[in-house]
């Protein structure tokens, strides 16, 4: 029975009808029943049973039925909002995979944001994970583009390394952290947690002067509303709503190593870890809040700012009245006793310069006021059952649950929250979850840990609803590597056909050492500059080319800067490398530079740039021409980006002064709030990854406008006139301050000159910026003029205006082919099976052809094969005798004929390896080259990896994927 259960039999019922020898029934971690139970939804129970007979030993027999078919399953409560949960090995993968989950989600019919979540729910976990939150389709594609962009909403998506198994630890929120209508949303959610907090409920409320829930989620400023902070309601309703989480969270795969608690925090955390039942922990709960509230003597708490010891120096000689109540962090101590005395510690750390605070309660708890009502908790102790914990737990005072001595001392010794800490962290916890309806201990279990790889997660937030706030702690929570079921969290329903996994192929054969690169050889030499890489020099006064190739591989950052999905060449960048080749013939002015078209990149592959610099007129301007084409194509055309006019002029750096970058900021200007600025920019289209947030503060000044930005940490701005990075963030104040929704982009300047290069940071002045054409001024942080241009005019861009250039592809076609002349009749084999199943068929037809192949009569005879549309097994013929026709070309022949076809005699005359016979027209496959409309490139959904030999059933299914045969 025991090794039924281990392949998955588990018994619903189990009767036991003779005494049986003893079995380790934790060996296949079985509980033994002798009554029916509650079976999760979606399983299948069997029915099994146990006979033996003895002759010379015993022997056993287990028999178990087949499970009945399962009912059709009840649609899942998707949460609100839906997590996409993704995973890989590493952060390139993660970021491919998010790709090409987004193009699934994005193109075609679209699968519903719920079948997705179950989908991704099944697959495995990995390292590096994401999680992307939002309560719909459009939010979350609109996030994961985003996400993929480098530009992620914080706020909508989570992500980490998950490191091995954390040990993960429930903390139990204490007094304090009830509020009004605390699990409402929860239970309208999630049906576990709705279950939970009704049995709890019923637990409590014979205990109760009233039902709990209704004071839980009583109208705020009614009566009820009121005694959810009178201690007799408080400690009742935070054990019901810990209890009822605790069961969600454990419910959704999370089962702690550890739990702990704070105050009265802790008896839920002990109920949880099995030390008392439900009932045994309801009238204990109801008893301590009762018990207290009938203190006469309130007092009061203070909380100060001192440490421990110190605060322990204050008290000599109040310990009768006074002491500490609690040690929440390094500086953080809560006093608690008689009003006037502790108000009078309170007073005396307020003279030294020291934080206090009163706290709003209504008894001096873990104090001496406490000890009357000792006695009457002692005997509601004894009415308890005590059993061994099934949990880990911590605390921070010595002692067992498994004792009543521990509880008794629990209310009058102070919650040692600070070694509670450091005990979790000694036995190795990583990931501490605050069970509570509010989010009290998390900061304070901040200021304890020491190490910065602890995850600390609230189970709630108060700029989110519950389950928002819920799912946002699921998701950082299996991020930081601890076990979540999200098969549980999406429930049961539809499904959703997604990408396969994003392999990374890599190459291990060893190539022979290439001969070091020569540009010289070629009449070139190098450009030293970060995005060419050689350059022609000019004879005489001719024309100047440099070359380079652009990747988003070699320069990760240029995938920082996408507009609308698509990764732009910034106009920056285009700009620098006019300047590079206008410095190369002895100009440093762009009198005018104009953008003919965007210069996209693809997400893989690159792209090949030349700078043409033309022979000087009379006055000495030069024009100037940027294009691109793809690196790996070198038959498709040129496209002309940039069209400019450099001219030479003077130095004139020394004599140029801007004064009104001597005082930062300026006089007179004004803030202007650009907090979220990047943000705003990714709803409307301008997708800038972090490389290109440089914005750091703007200010206004009528009609200017005032900027500091600078390069990114990270960000190598040496080898550049100046970093195009650091360039546009100079023009996104334009962007940042206008009101305008339309994508802008630049597409004209004028009089642009660098007058110091290799600045990392800038003080720019922006005038005319209400308008599409500004000027703009640039200094360093000591106000040294770095950079000037004339002007700067912007247009919007029409939808779907970022097209890029034409590119050529290969593909197959079927064209119409005369039969062959001259040609050996062939002896026609038709290959056609009427037996059921494909397995069959194709049993009989590879056979049926392997012996014609082999027979020695037909030996000298050329065999023409003939198979039928539509039929896979006519796919494994066609695996079999491409095999034989490397072998022996010329032999063997393939047709594929339609099901009314009877006229075998123009097959016999076939010349072509391969046939098709569609209408009476006779069709061969020929490779093709068709010209595509240039895009970014994606990863290709459904990728589907092949193997096995050339004849075998990996030739047949990757020549029906490929050609489209079967």
């Amino acid at each position: 029975m025991v090794q039924a259960m281990r392949h998955g039999v588990l018994p619903q019922t189990l009767h036991v009808t003779e005494p049986t020898p003893h079995v380790d029934w934790s060996a296949g971690r079985v509980e033994l029943l002798t009554g029916a139970r509650a079976w999760p939804a979606g399983t299948r129970p069997r029915r099994a049973g146990v006979s033996s007979f003895g002759i010379s030993g015993t022997n056993a027999h287990v028999i178990v039925e087949e499970a009945p078919a399962p009912e059709p399953a009840a649609p899942g409560h998707d949460p609100v909002p839906i997590p996409w949960p993704i995973s890989a090995r590493n952060d390139r993968s993660l970021r491919a995979q998010a790709a090409r989950l987004h193009a699934a989600v994005t193109s075609g019919e679209r699968p519903a944001p719920a079948d997705v979540a179950r989908a991704l729910a099944d697959r495995a976990a990995f390292p590096h994970r994401a999680v992307v939150i939002a309560p719909d389709h459009d939010a979350l594609t609109a996030t994961l583009s985003a996400y993929v962009a480098g530009a992620p909403d914080l706020t909508a998506v989570v992500e980490g390394v998950a490191t091995d198994l954390p040990r993960t630890a429930f903390l139990f929120t204490g007094q304090g952290g009830q509020r009004a209508g605390m699990g409402r949303e929860l239970a309208a959610s999630a049906p576990a947690f709705a279950a939970a907090l009704e049995e709890v409920c019923a637990a409590l409320d014979p205990h109760l002067g009233r039902p709990l829930r209704d004071v839980m989620w009583a109208e705020p400023g009614s009566p009820a509303a009121t005694l959810l902070d009178r201690t007799a309601y408080t400690q009742p309703a935070l054990f019901a709503f810990e209890v009822a989480a605790f069961r969600l969270l454990r419910s959704y795969g999370m089962r702690p190593d550890l739990v702990a608690g704070h105050s009265v925090g802790e008896y839920a955390a002990a109920h949880a870890a099995g030390v008392w039942s439900l009932e045994d922990a309801a009238r204990l709960i109801a008893a301590r809040g009762r018990l207290m509230e009938e203190l006469r003597e309130p007092g009061a708490m203070v909380a100060v700012e001192a440490t421990a010891g110190e605060v322990a120096e204050t008290l000599a000689g109040l310990e009768s009245r006074v002491g500490i109540a609690a040690v929440n962090g390094p500086t953080s101590v809560v006093v608690s006793g008689a009003e006037q005395e502790c108000l009078a510690v309170a007073e005396q750390w307020r003279s030294r310069g020291r934080r206090t605070r009163r706290l709003s309660v209504s008894h001096a708890f873990h104090s001496p006021l406490m000890e009357p009502m000792l006695p009457a908790f002692a005997a509601e102790l004894a009415r308890v059952t005590f059993r061994p914990s099934r949990t880990a737990f911590v605390t921070g005072i010595e002692g067992t649950w498994s004792d009543a001595r521990y509880w008794l001392d629990q209310i009058t010794r102070p919650v040692l929250f600070r070694t509670a800490i450091s005990r979790l962290e000694d036995e190795g916890a990583g990931v501490l979850v605050e069970v509570g309806p509010r989010a009290v201990l998390s900061g304070m279990a901040h200021d304890c840990v020491t190490r910065e790889d602890i995850a600390i997660l609230p189970l709630h937030r108060r700029d989110r609803t519950e389950p928002d706030a819920l799912t946002d702690c699921l998701a950082r929570a299996w991020t930081a590597g601890a076990d979540v079921d999200w098969s549980a969290v999406t429930g049961t329903g539809g499904h959703a056909d997604l990408p396969t996994y994003p392999f990374e192929r890599e190459r291990f054969w060893l190539d022979p050492p290439a001969p070091a690169a020569d540009l010289s050889s070629a009449g070139l030499r190098e450009a030293g500059h970060p995005l060419l890489s050689a350059i022609v020099d000019p004879p005489e006064d001719g024309p100047a080319v440099l070359a380079g190739r652009l990747s988003v591989v070699a320069a990760p950052w240029l995938a920082g800067h996408a507009v609308s999905g698509t990764i732009v060449l910034p106009g920056a960048a285009l700009a620098e490398l006019v300047l590079e080749g206008a410095g190369r013939v002895g100009c440093d002015l762009v009198d005018e530079l104009v953008f003919e078209a965007p210069l996209t990149l693809p997400a893989s592959g690159g792209t090949a740039v030349q700078v043409v610099v033309e022979r000087a007129d009379a006055s000495g301007a030069r024009p100037v021409r940027v294009y691109s084409r793809p690196s790996d194509d070198t038959d498709s055309i040129w496209t002309r980006h940039v069209s400019a006019t450099v001219t030479p002029s003077a130095d004139v750096a020394a004599g140029v002064s801007y004064a009104w970058a001597a005082q930062w900021p300026p006089v007179g200007a004004e803030p202007v709030e650009v907090e979220g600025g990047y943000e705003r920019l990714a709803e409307r289209g301008y997708e800038y990854g972090p490389a290109f947030q440089g914005l750091r503060a703007v200010w206004r000044r009528g009609e200017e406008l005032f900027a500091e930005v600078a390069l990114p940490e990270g960000v190598d701005g040496s080898g550049y006139g100046i970093h195009p990075a650091l360039l546009d963030a100079s023009f996104h104040p334009l962007l940042v301050a206008a009101e305008t929704t339309t994508v802008r982009l630049p597409f004209e300047l004028r009089g642009l000159r660098v007058l110091r290069p290799g600045a990392n940071a800038l003080r720019v002045r922006l005038t005319g910026a209400e308008t599409d054409e500004c000027a703009v001024e640039a200094a360093d942080t000591t106000g040294r003029p770095v950079l000037s241009l004339a002007s700067i005019r912007v247009r919007a861009v029409p939808s779907g205006g970022l097209t890029g250039s034409a590119q050529a592809a290969y593909g197959v076609d079927w064209v119409e082919t005369p039969a062959g002349d001259g040609v050996a009749e062939a002896v026609v084999i038709p290959c056609v099976s009427d037996l059921p199943g494909v397995p069959a068929r194709v049993r009989e037809l590879t056979t049926q052809v392997l012996e014609a192949i082999q027979d020695e009569r037909l030996a000298e005879s050329r065999l023409a094969f003939v198979t039928r549309a539509g039929d896979l097994a006519g796919a494994a013929v066609w695996g079999l005798v491409r095999s034989a026709q490397s072998e022996q070309p010329g032999r063997f022949v393939l047709a594929e004929v339609e099901d009314d076809h009877t006229d075998w005699g123009p097959l016999a005359a076939v010349a072509e390896p391969q046939v098709r016979v569609r209408d009476g027209r006779m069709l061969t496959p020929r490779l093709i080259r068709r010209t595509l409309e240039a895009r970014p490139r994606v990863p290709v959904p459904g990728t589907v990896l092949v193997t096995g030999g050339t004849g075998g059933l990996g030739a047949l299914v990757a020549r029906h994927l490929v050609t489209g045969h079967g």
